[in-house]
């Protein structure tokens, strides 16, 4: 960090940006063991970035995160201190793709390997895939056999469909819903996507807790609320976490 501060100092250009990918590795729970450790770099690295910010208004900075904890949690530990970035981040829910979006992003993906994809398979996919961007994409390569189908209609895209369900156990969008989506949710959200599965009304007769992970679910962008009732967002999900809880 301080070489880069220190070209900058010299030739004084505009501010820079520092992007930092996967922050929440850095800002573990302080209950995981060697947590305080991590913490520790986390702190002293970030002293540094706020410092120069604040001192010469050189940089801004823009992290990710799957969680917003880097921005909430003050304390950390009595032996860590304080958490230099607490409030100081504007935050920003991404969400997923709209139907729009996702439909031409299928599309021009597409176009890069000569693949055409009808405009209604193309929407078909947001159905299924909910707008989320690596799933959508895996749901598309399949779809086009990784390159070696040159036209996808809606026959193909109901067939894939099908076949992603029937061996979630052992394609990459099941792989990624366990791995990647329902081991990184805590309990509570578990609880809630479990009742929304059974068609609960999860609004009205819910706990604090719980409706504190809907929130979390709906900015996550696994849970669409309409007219005081929340449904997920993609079938695909819809059917893995079914196959899951057993319902």
């Amino acid at each position: 960090m301080m070489p880069m501060f220190e070209a900058w100092h010299k030739k004084r250009p505009e501010p820079f940006m520092v992007i930092l990918d996967e922050i929440d590795k850095f800002f573990p729970s302080r209950e995981l063991k060697d947590s305080e450790a991590i913490l520790s770099e986390y702190v002293k690295f970030f002293k540094v970035i706020r410092s120069l910010a604040q001192s010469y208004q050189c940089l801004t900075t823009l992290v990710v995160a799957y969680r917003p904890h880097i921005n909430r949690h003050n304390l950390l530990t009595p032996s860590v201190g304080e958490n230099p970035m607490f409030k100081s981040f504007q935050e920003e829910y991404l969400g997923f793709l709209s139907p729009k979006d996702t439909k031409s992003m299928i599309q021009e993906i597409g176009m890069w390997k000569d693949i055409v994809w009808d405009d209604d398979a193309a929407e078909r996919v947001f159905y299924y895939c909910g707008g989320h961007p690596l799933v959508c994409r895996y749901f598309a390569s399949m779809a086009c056999k990784g390159g070696s189908l040159k036209h996808i209609d809606m026959e193909r895209v109901e067939f894939v469909a099908d076949d992603v369900v029937k061996t979630f156990r052992k394609n990459d969008i099941g792989n990624y819903y366990k791995e990647a989506v329902w081991a990184l949710l805590t309990e509570h959200e578990h609880e809630v996507l479990a009742e929304i599965c059974k068609k609960s009304d999860i609004i009205t007769h819910t706990s604090e807790d719980h409706q504190d992970a809907l929130i979390n679910l709906e900015r996550f962008g696994l849970v669409r609320t309409e007219n005081n009732m929340s449904c997920l967002t993609a079938n695909l999900f819809d059917s893995w976490l079914r196959g899951r809880l057993g319902i």
